[in-house]
């Protein structure tokens, strides 16, 4: 497995969630031709779990070029 940018595998693996999280939500709205049963509140909760993971990935990433200018 290829683990960009020095991520550890618990932030590797959370970026990959995202990512697939996001890639699901694209199709199921994609797929929906009726009026949808999704609620903005489940859509709200859905993107705030997916930007917490993203945002964890983001921080350490920035902490690891920080550490890698100072070193």
């Amino acid at each position: 497995m290829t683990r960009p940018y020095s991520l550890s595998e618990d932030e590797f693996y959370k970026l990959q969630r995202a990512q697939e999280s996001i890639d699901l939500m694209s199709i199921l709205f994609g797929e929906v031709q009726r009026t949808s049963s999704y609620t903005p509140q489940m859509i709200s909760s859905f993107l705030e779990v997916v930007s917490g993971d993203v945002s964890l990935v983001i921080q350490s990433v920035i902490l690891e070029a920080k550490q890698q200018r100072a070193g």
